[in-house]
């Protein structure tokens, strides 16, 4: 046996609203020559515990606090993470010597479960990934219509299933549209991780990162990450970083700056409602990019959406010509409008 405790050399906790890119940062990150991980996100491990998970009738959101952190539960999971760790070549933790192994732990829901995390691995270090609300609201709405994320299915009081986490006062979200959802989704997680980050973890023990950062100044985005957690900026992992930047498993669609447009109409509904919680994050980012705080929807695409809804009626395309007038009444002609479709 290793340690009874299964104690880790300071983790590395990735903390994030669900479709912030927090998958891509894990498994950038995981290419470290001396990161350890259970190869995928962590949910699972924790509410395989009965009393952690909103299914059983013994908790009623994913928030967890130091008070759920009895010393029998975080020795169990402790263990659980240490007999799943493999660094970035597949090799079992089980099958070296290491004592103190350097783990990499992410999933969303984590943002509503630092006062418990910090119990477990009080010498953690914690990174703060952030992404521009149009993009990230936008982007947990495709996921909820996918159907790849749902994660409960027999909510007390909902009829239908729920995708992702679930913050506290979900149950006020039964008759509210898609889009509001997907905000309270993204506000909850951000403002709870601000708050229990400022108010319970000193500061030297976490830093911000935006999405937008990481994808376009990878490297050294990625080494001060690095530098920050303890792990090796090696040549594999620099070159991961020099690379094209694979889509990561969860990526539903060809990333693009602009996808969030399609849902222009139903952003605008809820964006403004976002300014307190994105300046908050202003105000804690390190090097902010005034990108990540733009929250205009501009009137074009309002006009656009509209012209959507008017056209989903109209289903004989094929008639119309290249150079013809498109059928939404944008007066564009069709081949720069719908045509491109």
């Amino acid at each position: 046996m290793k340690k009874p405790d299964y104690q880790f050399k300071k983790p590395v906790i990735i903390l994030a609203a669900p479709r912030s890119g927090s998958t891509l940062l894990f498994e950038i990150l995981s290419q470290a020559a001396n990161a350890w991980s259970i190869g995928n996100e962590s949910h699972t491990v924790i509410e395989s515990f009965k009393k952690f998970s909103p299914t059983s009738g013994l908790c009623n959101s994913n928030r967890l606090d130091e008070n759920d952190a009895d010393r029998e539960s975080l020795v169990a999971i402790r263990k659980y993470f240490y007999s799943q760790l493999r660094n970035r070549d597949g090799q079992r933790i089980s099958d070296t010597d290491i004592q103190d192994p350097l783990m990499i732990e992410k999933t969303p829901k984590n943002a509503l479960r630092i006062p418990f995390l910090n119990k477990m691995f009080p010498d953690a270090y914690y990174i703060f990934l952030y992404r521009n609300p149009r993009e990230n609201i936008s982007s947990i709405m495709d996921g909820w219509k996918s159907g790849r994320f749902e994660t409960y299915a027999n909510l007390p009081g909902r009829k239908s299933v729920w995708s992702f986490l679930l913050p506290p006062g979900w149950e006020k979200m039964h008759n509210k549209s898609l889009e509001e959802i997907a905000y309270f989704q993204w506000k909850s997680a951000n403002s709870i991780i601000l708050n229990d980050l400022q108010s319970l973890i000193p500061t030297e023990r976490w830093t911000s990162v935006s999405y937008s950062n990481i994808v376009n100044n990878t490297e050294s985005s990625i080494k001060e990450l690095c530098d920050f957690c303890g792990l090796e900026f090696d040549t594999t992992l620099q070159k991961t970083c020099k690379d094209s930047l694979k889509m990561s498993r969860y990526t539903l669609s060809t990333p693009s700056p602009t996808k969030w447009h399609k849902h222009a109409k139903e952003l605008s509904r809820v964006i403004p409602s976002a300014k307190h919680t994105l300046k908050k994050i202003q105000q804690i980012a390190n090097k902010p990019v005034a990108a990540d705080f733009d929250i205009q929807i501009p009137e074009q695409l309002l006009k656009q959406a509209t012209s959507d809804t008017d056209i989903e009626n109209i289903t004989n395309f094929e008639s119309v010509g290249r150079n013809a007038p498109c059928p939404c009444g944008s007066g564009k002609k069709y081949k720069r409008c719908h045509g491109k479709d």
